[in-house]
């Protein structure tokens, strides 16, 4: 299995062409899909997102990041979309009136936001649990995402991969500063699934390292450039998740733009 780990892409349309292009099993978002400081604001976007996962040609998780704005707080005024054509107006009332806007992209091939799923790939099953970013002090929520991916992966033997767009706390960089989602760390120690998949710190990767292990579960961040270098980089950062060579890869653009970077490990390194 051959699995594309994303995360912070922003709105960049090329971005998601790169994704929607690119050979792999499945494609995993960690959050940030959206860009909360676009001039177009959070309606085209997420009609864009939601025509793009509609095509997309694989399988593919995604879960909410803090741009996202995957609350059940928005309201809307119909009379305000009189302009739109008939179609676009099904659409945006449909967007707009689920409690859980990103609940109108799941597919039996793609896994969205608040879930805990077995999902199929041409390389075989994959257990996904996708942790919301606006709930992510629920302890409701988050334990039934953890317990229901739990049982998922021992009933089926499947690898279990959480998607959480903010990293777990841990030191981090130069300066060991404590960064992250403690909430998530001791979830992590206490689940032990064997990977997961963040963003959010963006220089994170640049100052330590794209993967750090808690407990038994190999953590990724495939980082994102400076915002400067980021305007002209034509692809995300990417992490290349092959469990078959049982290798994970890193391709990044250096914070300098000056050339795109490449760094990989084993697996069995770090088990």
């Amino acid at each position: 299995m051959k699995i594309l780990l994303l995360s912070d892409i922003h709105g960049r349309v090329d971005w998601f062409r790169f994704a929607e292009s690119f050979s792999a099993d499945l494609t995993a978002i960690a959050g940030d899909l959206l860009d909360g400081f676009s001039k177009e604001g959070f309606l085209p976007q997420a009609l864009a997102l939601a025509r793009w996962a509609k095509q997309f040609p694989s399988q593919l998780a995604i879960c909410s990041g803090n741009h996202d704005a995957n609350t059940p707080n928005r309201a809307i005024d119909p009379d305000s979309l009189q302009f739109l054509d008939t179609t676009a107006r099904e659409e945006t009332l449909s967007l707009l009136t689920t409690e859980y806007w990103m609940d109108l992209l799941e597919t039996p091939r793609i896994v969205t936001d608040r879930r805990s799923r077995l999902l199929e790939t041409a390389g075989g099953p994959i257990v996904i649990t996708t942790l919301p970013f606006n709930e992510a002090e629920n302890p409701r929520t988050m334990t039934t995402l953890w317990r229901d991916g739990q049982k998922l992966r021992r009933d089926t033997r499947a690898p279990w991969l959480v998607l959480h767009h903010e990293p777990p706390a841990q030191s981090s960089g130069r300066d060991k500063i404590m960064l992250g989602c403690t909430n998530f760390t001791e979830c992590l120690q206490e689940f032990q699934p064997d990977f997961a998949l963040s963003g959010h710190l963006h220089i994170d990767p640049y100052l330590s390292f794209f993967v750090k292990k808690i407990g038994k579960t190999l953590c990724f961040n495939p980082g994102h450039p400076p915002p400067d270098v980021a305007r002209h980089a034509a692809k995300p950062n990417q992490i290349l998740l092959n469990l078959e060579c049982a290798e994970a890869t890193w391709f990044a653009t250096s914070t300098e733009g000056s050339e795109f970077l490449e760094k990989k490990i084993s697996l069995a390194d770090y088990l």
